[in-house]
């Protein structure tokens, strides 16, 4: 292990913990707050009786027919397939809201939820814990995590940021703890918004593993996976609550800059759920003051990951001015409405 005196970067592992005196005096006072007993005998005892009960209870379900959607027969184990539960009328529905999201550019995008969240003012300065000055830089500098461009390429695509101001940015702003407290403030927002509430409370999440191509002169010789084979690229393990916003989108055995481009990645998709939920409830309280029958058990099956409205690429234009009445932008009209007009 290799590690740089004074660094932040690049400090010693053992900076990162607890204190070892501190660890055996919690441990003693039973203070560690693991959420299991500190007796590993006794826990393993725990387990095993619950996992006895759970078999027994489970075999005599199978035996009797009496588990749901499941059933043996012939010492076959059947699993009765599952209807879809999103009607068509929500699939409908979904692409006609789709059409109506305002087209915008993503730095349009971070600066207004930034303005409804103030998530930006929560990568503050390590020294003086100071707001950035500069929201425009401290975005671009996000942006350019997420999209892993860095700061020089960032510059290049932006207007009036140039990489000695993103890179400043990144030096005494952007940590794992300001990125992370910039994703707590969004993930608020948007638990608290009406229309979130609708998709779950935000207390569960689904998990998955996510394998992103890099390019061909990324590839390292003789690093085989099993699963991917030589193809170069980069493993993120993401959790998504049941209101669609990102608890976190960690890296799979990361590098530093890794880490970083996955907090922004972070921010960025986060944004970009809470973006749309706006507007996606708007849409939707368009359509019915236009007399349209929408119940919540059908707004509920809309989702909010559509991206398809949003320019992810070209020239960045970070201070852009734009008319927007009661502090929102207005909805296109539905495909159908246009072709009619």
């Amino acid at each position: 292990m290799i590690w740089v005196d004074g660094s932040r970067s690049f400090r010693p592992i053992d900076e990162h913990l607890m204190p070892r005196s501190t660890f055996i005096t919690m441990k003693d006072e039973d203070r560690l707050g693991l959420g299991v007993p500190s007796d590993d005998a006794q826990w393993l005892a725990e387990a095993r009786q619950m996992l006895d009960f759970n078999l027994t209870r489970l075999a005599h379900r199978a035996r009797s027919g009496k588990l749901e959607g499941v059933r043996l027969e012939a010492g076959t184990l059947i699993v009765t397939p599952t209807a879809s539960e999103v009607p068509s009328a929500a699939e409908e529905l979904n692409a006609e809201i789709s059409d109506m999201y305002p087209l915008v550019e993503v730095p349009d995008l971070l600066r207004e939820v930034h303005e409804w969240t103030g998530f930006a003012d929560s990568v503050t300065h390590v020294r003086t814990g100071d707001v950035p000055k500069n929201v425009s830089v401290m975005l671009a500098g996000v942006l350019a995590d997420a999209t892993n461009l860095g700061p020089k390429r960032m510059a290049g695509a932006s207007k009036g940021i140039s990489a000695h101001q993103i890179g400043w940015m990144r030096t005494f702003h952007a940590r794992s703890e300001t990125y992370r407290a910039a994703q707590a403030c969004i993930t608020e927002s948007h638990t608290q918004h009406p229309h979130s509430r609708l998709w779950g409370n935000g207390t569960t999440a689904s998990s998955d593993g996510q394998f992103f191509r890099a390019s061909d002169r990324a590839a390292k010789g003789g690093d085989i996976n099993l699963h991917y084979g030589s193809v170069p690229g980069s493993k993120f393990y993401s959790h998504l609550a049941d209101q669609y916003g990102y608890f976190s989108i960690l890296p799979i055995s990361p590098t530093e800059s890794q880490a970083f481009r996955a907090s922004g990645l972070n921010l960025v998709v986060s944004a970009i759920v809470h973006w749309n939920t706006v507007y996606l409830d708007r849409a939707i309280t368009q359509l019915k003051r236009a007399g349209r029958d929408i119940p919540d058990t059908l707004s509920k099956h809309i989702s909010p990951l559509s991206w398809e409205h949003i320019n992810l690429t070209g020239i960045y234009t970070w201070d852009a001015e734009h008319q927007m009445p009661n502090g929102f932008r207005s909805l296109r009209l539905p495909a159908g409405l246009r072709r009619g007009a």
